[in-house]
């Protein structure tokens, strides 16, 4: 009984299109990556503008309509988001992206877009532009090493908040 209930759509998604499941799972297990995922969910996607699938026990919603999309993000209220550890417990996807607006609600949420609001309010594209450029110059002084591509990810995001936000550039 539990896995028919891990596997019961919800009532309120029997009318979405589903996504294959198992294009989704022979995507993940062959590192095909995320373009030949998104060709076997694109005709779904470009027609519906939605799609569900199944993953991790439980059903997940995937959509390409922007009105539908802020909808979900901002009104987290009926869309309860779950957090990214949840969705992916120990895994580095959680422990690269952590908790942020994305995978927060209630009052998490509030605080994270509460501090970087301004930064959406004149969508200053031009400081990301300069601040990537600034990344492509470190990443390109690197000799065929490693490199640490969550520590840069974070710089990259608090410089640009910090620029765009506070006018501060935190180097």
């Amino acid at each position: 009984y539990k896995i028919y209930q891990s596997f019961k759509v919800p009532e309120g998604l029997k009318d979405v299109p589903t996504l294959s499941y198992f294009g989704f799972i022979i995507s993940l297990l062959s590192n095909e990556g995320p373009d030949k995922l998104w060709e076997n969910s694109q005709k779904v996607l470009e027609k519906e503008g939605i799609g569900k699938f199944w993953f991790n026990g439980a059903w997940h919603i995937v959509t390409t309509d922007l009105e539908l999309t802020k909808d979900v993000f901002t009104r987290a209220e009926l869309f309860p988001k779950p957090s990214i550890e949840e969705l992916f417990p120990g895994s580095l996807s959680a422990s690269y992206y952590g908790t942020n607006v994305v995978f927060s609600n209630g009052d998490v949420w509030k605080r994270h877009r509460y501090i970087i609001n301004p930064a959406f309010k004149s969508l200053p594209m031009h400081v990301f532009d300069e601040t990537a450029l600034k990344l492509l110059k470190v990443t390109e002084k690197v000799d065929n090493g490693p490199i640490e591509v969550k520590d840069l990810m974070h710089r990259l995001t608090l410089d640009v908040l910090g620029r765009a936000a506070f006018g501060f550039d935190f180097n």
